[in-house]
């Protein structure tokens, strides 16, 4: 490995934001070739930090093996919107090289309109029934690999919505004790097709960073957590990329952005004459 390459590599770890940015300004096919030959930590790292439809671009350029690879080490909900820009033809090749139940997973969550509660949550969060023993329960969440939003997820009858736990009260129940005898059966869940704007005003996120997400049946569908939440208040991108030109101010020029709250500036550098580039920073 080279000097060079060794400090670009220490630049990415170091700051992930400004490298996204290096390798965003870049053509696609370049930025695609640099994912390709950094060691995966550092390209996950760089994924984790472009913008999904930037991200979907650069992929594309990418070996499906290393794109799957990528998609499978950066978290769910970043993945999800990333396939969410990738052209259909494409996104059903990475589906199919995905691990089945991660496929599956984003899948469905790409089912719901960007708009909606359904495309930001993550399905992959374990719920419990009523019966559940604390020490059992404390296991699964364990398990997760990821934050619970501070309660646990309580189901009657199949997959149905019966009630939360919260954390804190489940920690003080003895291993053998059902995690049904300190259930909170008043609290009000978010709809899959709830607007964002809606699943913004539940008053569950004073207490919690998670809130569970029900179908119109009432069963458990996932988890919207408050950082996907922000992100989707921050940006929504189209569920498609027009792609005009082969420089990225091509791109940027024709991706469409709708903001929520505040502006994304996009930097690139020397556009052509009559060309019009985003500008500005997050």
């Amino acid at each position: 490995m080279s000097e060079q390459l060794e400090l670009t590599l220490g630049f990415i770890e170091e700051q992930p934001r400004e490298a996204a940015e290096i390798i965003a300004a870049a053509e696609p096919a370049e930025g695609g070739a640099f994912l390709a030959f950094a060691p995966l930590r550092s390209a996950v790292r760089l994924t984790e930090n472009l913008q999904p439809w930037s991200a979907a671009l650069i992929l594309t350029e990418v070996p499906l093996e290393r794109t799957v690879a990528i998609l499978r080490d950066i978290s769910y909900a970043d993945a999800a919107a990333i396939l969410r820009h990738v052209a259909e033809a494409e996104r059903t090749g990475i589906l199919e090289a995905l691990p089945a139940r991660l496929s599956r997973d984003i899948e469905r969550t790409l089912n719901y309109p960007v708009l909606t509660v359904g495309a930001w949550m993550d399905v992959s969060t374990p719920y419990f029934k009523v019966t559940t023993t604390a020490g059992e329960c404390l296991k699964g969440l364990r398990s997760q690999g990821e934050s619970c939003g501070g309660m646990a997820i309580v189901t009657g009858r199949g997959r149905r919505f019966a009630g939360v736990v919260e954390l804190e009260k489940l920690l003080l129940l003895n291993d053998d004790q059902p995690i049904g005898d300190i259930i909170d059966n008043r609290f009000t869940p978010l709809s899959a097709r709830a607007s964002l704007s809606m699943a913004h005003s539940n008053p569950g996120w004073r207490r919690f960073s998670g809130l569970p997400v029900i179908n119109r049946r009432n069963d458990v569908m996932g988890l919207l957590r408050q950082d996907a939440l922000e992100q989707a208040e921050k940006l929504v991108v189209p569920a498609s990329l027009p792609r005009s030109g082969n420089s990225i101010a091509g791109h940027l020029a024709t991706g469409f952005v709708i903001t929520i709250s505040g502006f994304i500036q996009l930097l690139a550098p020397d556009p052509r004459p009559g060309q019009t580039v985003p500008s500005g920073k997050e």
